[in-house]
Protein backbone atom coordinates (compact mmCIF):
# COMPACT_ATOMS: atom_id res chain seq x y z
CA UNK A 1 0.00 0.00 0.00
CA UNK A 2 1.13 3.52 -0.72
CA UNK A 3 1.06 5.78 2.28
CA UNK A 4 0.54 9.48 1.77
CA UNK A 5 1.18 12.30 4.19
CA UNK A 6 -1.50 14.96 3.65
CA UNK A 7 -0.93 16.24 7.14
CA UNK A 8 1.72 15.94 9.82
CA UNK A 9 -0.14 15.08 12.98
CA UNK A 10 2.90 13.48 14.58
CA UNK A 11 5.52 15.44 12.71
CA UNK A 12 7.78 12.66 11.52
CA UNK A 13 5.04 10.12 11.00
CA UNK A 14 4.87 8.21 7.75
CA UNK A 15 1.32 7.18 8.53
CA UNK A 16 -1.77 9.35 8.49
CA UNK A 17 -4.73 9.30 10.80
CA UNK A 18 -8.09 8.50 9.27
CA UNK A 19 -9.47 11.85 10.40
CA UNK A 20 -6.64 13.67 8.65
CA UNK A 21 -7.02 11.52 5.56
CA UNK A 22 -10.76 12.12 5.42
CA UNK A 23 -10.21 15.85 5.83
CA UNK A 24 -7.53 15.84 3.13
CA UNK A 25 -9.77 13.94 0.75
CA UNK A 26 -12.65 16.28 1.54
CA UNK A 27 -10.71 19.44 0.69
CA UNK A 28 -9.26 17.96 -2.52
Amino acid sequence: RDFIAPCKCKGTSKYVHRECLDHWRAIR
